[in-house]
């Protein structure tokens, strides 16, 4: 693909419809409120903010899920995990029929655990032939063995690589979802020591927020390239709590030391700009915290940014005079 610096600035109207769903999984971690999520991005507008980026856009609703107080804790290595896996086959299955219609999905989260159902709806469809783009400050990569808290949310990539409990690891279909070569994980920062030794074993691919701090964004757009050469599909699952605390304040474990705004909106324009983005999961969002709205502008302005367009401040001014002119002219 023929590319120069003014590609990245570039506003052509998308091409490809995109759907959103909700997974209202709130049970993943300790602490509630991440299921509030798709509902509070409805009301800023996500819909109205997507479609003004050049595209149709279709809310299939949420796909439901009990919340701490209703659900059945269970083994207490793996903390709800009957709910959780009925809510991620619902999910699978509802990510399998979109992309088989040829759509991109935005899946609001909930918790980390809502990408049990969206990878392994992805991977129904697109097979080994999927990469999988983890940004986050952790890995999740723990497993009913190594878990020091019990929590879901921190046992997903493991899930995803078919590692870990044999529910986890057989949503829709029993096995792995990622071969590990195609997963690269992003903006880590806070990891256990045994997750540090599983990465450093399965030679997985990392880039660290030490990394990025030391070499800039240049070491993730060079693993990004070597992803993106082996797949022709590429899912995002990105945490936002591995952005700074000062940026976005709206989750439930801020991050004191993550990715700062320009880091995190650069990342995520070179990565819409050079991937077959498929689908997106936006998780670990608390509205309660967030404070004048400016985690949720953010979030939908990163996520213009995966999908290879742009909003923002300029764009909002610009689409200010587009509908004064289109009234003067009807």
């Amino acid at each position: 693909m023929t590319r120069d610096s003014l590609n990245f600035l570039e506003r052509k109207d998308l091409k490809e419809e995109l759907a959103i769903l909700g997974v209202l999984v709130d049970i993943g971690k300790d602490g509630s409120g991440t299921a509030g999520s798709p509902g509070y991005f409805r009301k800023l507008g996500i819909v109205d903010i997507l479609e003004s980026l050049g595209t149709k856009v279709n809310d299939l609703g949420d796909v439901s899920c009990p919340s701490h107080a209703k659900a059945e804790i269970g083994d207490k290595k793996v903390k709800y995990l009957n709910d959780i896996c009925l809510a991620a086959e619902h999910t699978a299955e509802k990510i399998a029929g979109v992309l088989k219609n040829k759509s991109r999905v935005i899946t609001l989260g909930g918790d980390h655990a809502t990408s049990l159902g969206t990878i392994s709806g992805a991977h129904a469809v697109f097979g080994d032939d999927l990469g999988l783009i983890w940004i986050d400050a952790h890995s999740d990569i723990n497993t009913f063995k190594t878990t020091p808290t019990g929590n879901i949310h921190g046992q997903v990539s493991a899930a995803t690589l078919g590692m870990g409990h044999p529910r986890l690891t057989s949503i829709f279909k029993k096995g792995a979802k990622i071969k590990k070569e195609n997963i690269l994980y992003i903006g880590l920062k806070d990891i256990d020591q045994e997750e540090v030794d599983v990465l450093r074993e399965k030679k997985l691919a990392c880039v660290t927020s030490f990394d990025i701090l030391r070499r800039g964004l240049f070491s993730a757009e060079k693993a990004i390239d070597q992803l993106r050469s082996r797949v022709k599909n590429i899912w995002i699952s990105f945490d936002v709590d591995v952005i700074d605390e000062e940026y976005l304040p709206a989750t439930l474990m801020p991050n004191s030391s993550g990715l700062d705004k320009r880091e995190i909106k650069a990342l995520a324009k070179y990565i819409g700009k050079t991937c077959p983005v498929r689908g997106i999961d936006v998780v670990e969002f608390a509205p309660q915290k967030d404070i004048n709205k400016k985690s949720g502008q953010l979030v939908m302005e990163i996520i213009a940014g995966f999908l290879g367009s742009e909003y923002g401040d300029y764009t909002k001014y610009l689409g200010k005079y587009k509908k004064m002119s289109e009234k003067s002219f009807s």
